[in-house]
């Protein structure tokens, strides 16, 4: 029986207490926050951010649009996506020209959020200020997501920008001049946290207090300001943590900076615990730490900040890396662990005469550098405007190991003072691996050990720093010696004491002070998640029937609700009850409803529902929690139920091979019940069983199988079935079975001739296979499989979907953790199968496990889930069950996790035998040669060849070509067998009269 499919989603509003979620687009909204946009394009988004009230939730919907001009907005908004994947916003803006581009006087953001007066800004600071769960791509072309503060007098707080990813970073198409095209800009002063998000390309971050190109000429009142002084370990900084960033190979830029992370203008910067990835080989490579220089005029330096807990890594691991120079502010760096060949800091300060600091209001007192004293040019907490009471220790370098610890250089024209301005650490011996306690005395540096080492340094220097690690989790403080733990994204040793990760001690007097200890990590305002969870209806089923009313067998139905729950942290649970009018209403909060549905993958969630009536009206009141507490609105999932009424077994009707796969077509859609299994199927060609893997699509009317041998196109074939003997596995939708088939005729239309070998791949490359797009980090995606026969790969394959475009992909073959073979694609086209030849076939054995992958450098691949769950077998090849192998990498790697996905790699694979070579054979004799020459032979693949010549009285011959070979005479005549032929190739014969004794000549 026919029904109309219809399912309900009710929202219930009423009058007191519970307001309907709202809408907005270009026109304007209704109901209340928290808005849901009508759509993503610019038009919908720009009105949204435009009519939402101060504080307002604006859910922007999954899709992927492309904005010719920014969306602009003026107040703080929780800005919320449905993550990277889902939410997707590409930058249509034209580029902007190279000398704007060059000094941060590019308008082209496709987000920007201006406090407009001190009225707007202070109301602003009431609320928390978030930007979550979008994809922003620059398209190498323009901006990201800027904020300005035009106040001066106060910082906004709460930002909060996370969760979120920047791709195509754009590098200005400058090859030389280090370009200002920010993903993320902050122009004026600003406290919170940039965290979990990812930047690819050319990743640029501007914080600056100021910059005098853009207008907000207030980068020497920030300076100034006496509530912006720098004070370590505190919430006063826009701090930077757990994000990914990573720089591919040069695209335009060509330069020693793979990252910019610009702090300038008197603002304030704390960076922890972010990875940074450099695909670039330039050497040296330099920053990402670097607070920027006095430039005079309006241009202050930046007040320096915090730099630790950094895994900071070179893929190529042999270039020189500068990764800190920091030319202002104070500073704390350490814990900062560099993977490459050679890693050093360097203390900077400019020439104050090319770059004279910026006036201010605060004169400099004597401790200051000399020329600066008296001088207004610190701040009213007596800091001037360049390195100022700042400490260093461990941090290493070295591609293996532990490291070593990082060279310390100084490049300020004898203008700075080693023990005042900046601190090294006497222990950490440049190129040592191992902390030296016994070069550390209290006189000069920064030390580093337990508490009892310190303290038992009763005379020390004022100044002087020891760092004691938090003796909770490293009692005996051997993190002086090894910092691999204490560096990275995500630090759960860090965590684990709320980034208490020790006490930084300095000397006042012969007494060691306590005068740092690192914020609280993660951020707390990670933790004052205030954003709800979104909940959508996907479907509600019986089995495979999604009408409604649902059709129920035997007086009652299962019934599965299905839903998608995102947050922009994560979904911790999703409940329902059955609406009541009491103790289940559209009210009821999640603690008290008593259905829990089951995560099953990503963002989906289930509910099954046993033994519901049949010829019944039902809702479910559903709401998904986050892990801060927050609920979702409700939504109702409403569905009516009815007695079966079709009682019609499905038959097939035909079969059809088309030379790659049969097509069964069915009377009616059918389904699985649960039991399927390929083996079902008996498929059989001149009475030799061809096994057959199929494609699980069902409610459909037909489903595709592939043979997993040659089909000969003379062949007679024939299918048979046989349901399970315990339940039925294909029935209709109503659940009546297929009955068993037995000989069913299979009209072939193949045109292959399987009486010879022929050259095989895992699948066949003529058509699509049944696979989706995914996005990811860079991996290594392939599987293992093994061959009953052996012979040689020619060629690495793929399969490329269209999103993979742009990408650069590396095949590789794999034995017990080796790489075999590799190739790099070149010239591909856009989609498709793409098969190219490896530089020399390589050996495959017979019944040895192999494994090949593929390298992907961006976000891309293709995946077709639970296609392994059983092994997999096509011709001499088998997938074992759970065969798909990955290992996410930015470098090429051996894949080694499991999964049961086809991630779709294969080969071309030629069995020994199965290919022929051509052997050539030329005469290269001089003219008047007297011999007789064999002709041209086609030879099989690891086969050997003779070649015979008869030559004349007192002639000879020699053989040359088609590897070293053999030759035997006997009389006149010449056999010369060659090497094994594995390629085309020439044998060339040359005849000659052999030399007469001189006794012999007349």
């Amino acid at each position: 029986m026919k029904t109309i499919v219809s399912i309900i989603v009710i929202c219930l509003l009423f009058a007191t207490n519970i307001f309907a979620a709202g809408t907005c687009n270009s026109s304007g909204k209704t109901g209340t926050s928290p808005y849901t946009a009508a759509s993503l394009s610019r038009a919908d988004v720009q009105g949204c951010l435009t009519n939402a009230e101060r504080g307002s939730t604006v859910i922007l919907p999954s899709g992927i649009e492309t904005w010719s001009e920014k969306v602009t907005y003026n107040k703080a908004l929780i800005i919320q996506g449905q993550g990277t994947s889902n939410t997707i916003i590409k930058n249509g803006q034209s580029k902007c020209s190279l000398s704007d581009c060059e000094n941060f006087r590019c308008s082209t953001f496709m987000l920007e959020y201006t406090a407009p007066n001190e009225a707007g800004a202070t109301a602003d600071l009431a609320y928390t200020h978030r930007i979550t769960g979008i994809r922003f791509d620059m398209q190498y072309q323009a901006l990201g997501i800027k904020l300005r503060n035009t106040v001066t007098t106060f910082p906004l707080t709460n930002i909060i920008i996370d969760n979120n990813s920047f791709v195509n970073c754009w590098d200005c198409d400058t090859a030389s001049t280090l370009s200002s095209s920010p993903a993320i800009d902050l122009l004026g002063r600003f406290y919170g946290v940039i965290h979990s998000n990812s930047f690819y390309g050319f990743p640029i971050l501007s914080i600056s207090g100021a910059n005098g190109s853009t207008g907000l000429n207030a980068g020497v009142t920030h300076f100034n300001y006496s509530d912006f002084n720098t004070v370590y370990g505190s919430s006063g900084f826009v701090f930077l943590e757990d994000n990914y960033f990573y720089s591919d190979g040069s695209r335009t830029y060509t330069g020693a900076e793979p990252f910019l992370i610009e702090q300038a203008n008197g603002q304030n910067v704390i960076m922890r615990y972010n990875d940074f990835i450099s695909n670039r080989t330039n050497s040296p490579h330099a920053k990402p730490w670097s607070p920027h220089h006095p430039a005079g005029r309006v241009n202050v330096g930046g007040k320096g900040g915090e730099f630790y807990g950094n895994y900071i890594k070179n893929n190529a691991g042999n270039v020189s890396w500068i990764w800190a120079t920091p030319r202002s502010g104070r500073n704390i760096i350490f814990n900062n662990r560099i993977y490459t060949s050679y890693g050093t800091m360097q203390w900077t300060m400019y020439n104050p005469t090319s770059y004279p600091p910026t006036t201010t209001t605060t004169a400099c007192g004597s401790n200051v550098y000399a020329p600066w004293i008296g001088k207004y040019y610190c701040d009213k907490a007596g800091q001037p405007q360049h390195i100022w009471e700042a400490y260093q220790w461990a941090n290493k370098y070295g591609n293996t190991g532990t490291g070593v610890y990082s060279a310390t250089t100084v490049s300020d024209g004898g203008r700075l003072t080693e023990n005042k301005h900046y601190y090294n650490c006497p222990g950490c011996a440049s190129g040592q691996s191992t902390y030296v306690s016994g070069n550390f005395n209290g006189t000069s540096g920064v030390g580093c050990g337990t508490a009892a080492t310190m303290n038992a340094i009763e005379t020390c220097t004022n100044g002087v720093g020891f760092w004691v690690p938090n003796p909770a989790i490293d009692a005996s403080a051997a993190s002086c010696s090894n910092i691999n733990s204490w560096v990275g994204r995500n630090n759960l040793l860090a965590a684990s004491v709320n980034g208490k990760i020790g006490t930084l001690y300095t000397c006042e007097n012969n007494t060691w002070v306590e005068y740092y200890q690192p914020y609280t990590y993660p951020h707390p305002l990670r933790g004052s998640d205030t954003v709800i969870p979104i909940t959508t209806l996907n479907s509600v089923c019986s089995g495979a029937d999604c009408a409604t009313p649902l059709v129920c067998e035997g007086g009652s139905c299962t019934v599965v609700i299905t839903v998608t729950a995102t947050d922009n942290v994560a979904v911790s649970g999703v409940k329902a009850c059955l609406e009541n009018g009491t103790t289940c209403v559209t009210g009821t909060s999640y603690a008290d409803m008593g259905l829990s549905f089951v995560n099953t993958s990503g963002n989906t969630w289930t509910l099954t529902l046993e033994g519901v009536e049949d010829d019944g009206s039902f809702a479910y009141n559903i709401k998904s929690i986050d892990s801060s507490g927050n609920e979702s609105a409700n939504l109702i999932a409403a569905f009516d139920t009815e007695a079966n009424s079709d009682i019609t077994n499905p038959t097939l009707d035909t079969v059809v091979f088309d030379g790659t796969n049969l097509t069964l077509t069915f009377s009616e859609a059918v389904k699985d019940s649960g039991t399927y299994a390929n083996t079902q199927w008996t498929f059989t060609a001149d009475s030799t069983p061809i096994t057959l893997t199929c494609v699980e699509s069902w409610n459909s009317d037909q489903l595709i199988c592939t043979p997993a041998s040659c089909v000969d196109k003379d062949a007679t074939l024939l299918l048979d079935y046989n349901q399970p003997g315990t339940d039925d596995a294909i029935t209709d939708i109503a659940g009546n079975p297929l009955e068993d088939i037995t000989d069913k005729a299979v009209t072939n239309n193949g045109t292959a001739d399987c009486g010879t070998p022929t050259t095989t791949s895992l699948w066949p490359h003529d058509a699509a296979p049944p696979a989706t797009s995914a996005t990811d980090c860079p991996s290594n995606l392939g599987h293992e499989f093994f061959s009953t026969t052996g012979g040689h790969i020619s060629q690495g394959c793929f399969y490329k979907h269209a999103d993979m475009d742009g990408q650069t992909h590396i095949w590789s073959l794999w034995r017990d953790g080796v790489e075999l073979a590799q190739k790099t694609f070149t010239d591909e086209p856009e989609s498709g199968w793409i098969c190219q030849d490896l530089e020399s076939p390589a050996e495959i054995l017979p019944d040895v496990s192999y494994r090949i992958s593929i390298h992907t450098s961006g976000n891309y691949y293709v995946r077709t889930g639970s296609y392994f769950a059983n092994p997999y077998t096509n011709g001499p090849f088998t997938v074992p069950a759970i065969g798909g192998k990955y290992t996410d990498s930015v470098s090429v790697a051996y894949p080694t996790s499991n999964t049961a996905t086809n991630l779709w790699v294969d080969f071309t694979f030629a069995p020994t035998g199965s290919t022929t070579w051509d052997v050539t054979v030329t005469n290269g004799s001089a003219a008047g040669y007297k011999c007789n020459v064999a002709e041209s032979r086609v030879v099989d693949n690891g086969n050997a060849t003779e070649v015979e010549v008869e030559v004349a009285n007192g002639w000879k011959a020699t053989f040359s070509g088609c590897g070293a070979g053999s030759t035997v005479q006997n009389g006149n005549q010449y056999t010369h067998t060659t090497a094994a032929i594995t390629e085309n190739c020439t044998v060339e014969v040359i005849c000659e009269q052999r030399r007469s004794p001189l006794w012999l000549i007349p």
